[in-house]
């Protein structure tokens, strides 16, 4: 009971951290989260908690911090999804939704597959056509 005792205020405190709307503690909650990510040990209902909220703070606009700071946080939030580890169990019923979310409307999902198919192969022709132009501008030179 004295250990229940503690992680309920341990999430109390997290709770509050994670609600204040400073800059510097939203970017200090971040990186705090993508370390615990990182680290592979946090329980899976944790881990849904935590990319829930790196997804929240990126849509977050908070009209008291300027363009510069919300571009960070931004980023931030980017980078810790970028490096998610998507095989952690219980990763999928936490970034598939938020995922599908930001690509489509729930009544566009089953256009999915061949959005995705389409947009990997424009993908893979600009990254063609990008590592063309700098092959040419190299020889050029």
């Amino acid at each position: 009971s004295e250990t229940r005792v503690k992680k309920l205020l341990i999430v109390k405190a997290a709770k509050s951290t994670l609600s204040d709307q400073n800059a510097t503690v939203r970017k200090a909650a971040l990186h705090f989260i993508r370390t615990l990510l990182s680290s592979g040990r946090v329980e899976n209902c944790a881990a849904w908690d935590l990319v829930a909220y790196v997804f929240s703070e990126f849509s977050v606009s908070t009209s008291k911090l300027g363009v510069e700071e919300e571009s960070t946080i931004q980023t931030l939030c980017t980078d810790i999804l970028q490096c998610l580890d998507t095989s952690v169990n219980g990763m999928t019923q936490v970034s598939w939704p938020r995922l599908l979310g930001s690509v489509v409307t729930a009544q566009y999902t089953g256009t999915l597959k061949p959005l995705c198919r389409c947009l990997r192969e424009l993908a893979e022709k600009r990254q063609q056509e990008g590592e063309a132009a700098a092959a040419s501008t190299t020889v050029d030179r």
